[in-house]
């Protein structure tokens, strides 16, 4: 994704499911996106308002939909991990384009965590298990269909300091 100037339309909140094993994260073909990413789930605003169900208590919201992503491609209950409860790993001035509608958004993504003990296989959908170095090194050689996404995430420090400790 790319920075843009014109001012954003909403505000897109987004839970992300980076699945782990040892080195290698789990990609999953969005067929909505029409490339790989990470697994992910947009939170709608009823989800994040005072009355929504979740009340004030916001983090169960993000929890249930970093566990909606990870079972929409691997089919199994999960308890994702949030080492920064609170944190948003992209900038609050990420501005792009939606793939899939070209409106301009402000995204703020949510960076849970979900360690397996062995790379599983999904029948849902297409999948990749790819080790980090080789998810950057595709980036860098525009390798497609790989999402913008992916790589703006892998750059955020706090989800390097988190990949560091694998």
């Amino acid at each position: 994704m790319s920075s843009a100037s014109s001012a954003p339309s909403s505000t897109v909140h987004v839970a992300v499911s980076l699945v782990h094993y040892r080195r290698m994260l789990l990609l999953i073909y969005n067929r909505s996106w029409h490339s790989f990413t990470f697994p992910m789930t947009r939170l709608r605003d009823w989800e994040l308002a005072p009355t929504s169900p979740y009340g004030p208590d916001y983090q169960n919201a993000w929890l249930d939909a970093a566990a909606h992503a990870m079972a929409e491609c691997s089919g199994v209950l999960t308890q994702p991990v949030d080492p920064n409860p609170g944190v948003f790993a992209a900038p609050a001035t990420f501005v792009d384009r939606s793939a899939r509608t070209g409106d301009q958004h402000l995204y703020k993504y949510k960076v849970f965590y979900n360690s397996v003990a062995t790379p599983f296989v999904s029948h849902v959908q297409p999948y990749l298990w790819l080790p980090v170095e080789d998810i950057r090194l595709s980036a860098e050689q525009g390798l497609r269909p790989l999402s913008p996404t992916v790589l703006h995430l892998l750059n955020d420090s706090s989800v390097k300091q988190e990949i560091t400790t694998w």
